[in-house]
């Protein structure tokens, strides 16, 4: 972008009005126009190809990035559902040790009473 703008400062109206004074050599030539123009479309050319680079590069940090939070997530709901799971497990078999103590202490009472 240097190249550039020298380019552009060398060859701006304000450098041909001081110019002016030398007759013939103040205009530019059609070839130094085809030279500037030539300059001025290969540096924006490098400049688009960098950024390009740079935008596949951060794409494919990104992409990397998305992955790992993917795979992270997937693990993070399989160990969810797994403690789901066990609660839900848990639960049942309280249920049923209490349905199973009240039974017992039920039979207990009528042999008691007997």
């Amino acid at each position: 972008s240097e190249d550039l703008g020298g380019n552009i400062a060398q060859h701006s109206p304000s450098t041909w009005a001081g110019a002016s004074s030398g007759g013939s050599e103040a205009m530019l030539s059609v070839d130094q126009l085809k030279q500037v123009s030539d300059s001025m479309t290969d540096s924006l050319a490098a400049m688009f190809a960098r950024q390009h680079s740079w935008l596949e590069f951060q794409v494919e940090v990104l992409q990397t990035k998305l992955s790992e939070l993917s795979q992270c997530t997937s693990d993070d709901s399989k160990a969810l559902v797994a403690n789901i799971s066990d609660v839900a497990n848990q639960a049942q078999l309280q249920a049923q040790l209490e349905a199973n103590q009240g039974r017992l202490v039920k039979a207990i009472r009528q042999r008691n009473l007997s």
